[in-house]
């Protein structure tokens, strides 16, 4: 990424990144198998926008690898308290991290935005 900041937007731009720039030399071909689960150490991607996945997904699975398991239980108490629509031409979260000495750090947490029932958040 050159030093510049990697903003995924969709579990599977992560997926790809992950893929193309965490792996190996030379440039990438073909299909992932790549299965990004807790954790996994990220070499691409610096902040993650995505909708609300379903619950027991494994693309919700990719979101608490990358936000934590805690951060992320609260934003989906959050969005079910709040009625946030979940899943495809739902409402999205942007995820914002930073690698400070070698540990990741959520600096943004999740922001959900509530399809303009609400306004942004």
């Amino acid at each position: 990424a050159q030093g510049r900041r990697v903003v995924a937007t969709g579990t599977t731009v992560v997926r790809t990144l992950e893929h193309a720039l965490g792996g190996g030399e030379g440039a990438p071909e073909g299909e992932t198998a790549l299965f990004i689960r807790p954790g996994h150490r990220f070499a691409a991607v610096d902040a993650l926008l995505t909708n609300f996945h379903l619950p027991r997904s494994t693309l919700l699975m990719l979101v608490a690898a990358f936000a934590g398991h805690d951060l992320t239980r609260a934003a989906y108490a959050e969005a079910v308290r709040e009625r946030y629509r979940f899943y495809s031409f739902g409402d999205a979260m942007l995820v914002e991290c930073r690698v400070i000495s070698g540990r990741w750090f959520v600096v943004n947490g999740l922001r959900g935005g509530a399809s303009g029932r609400r306004g942004a958040r």
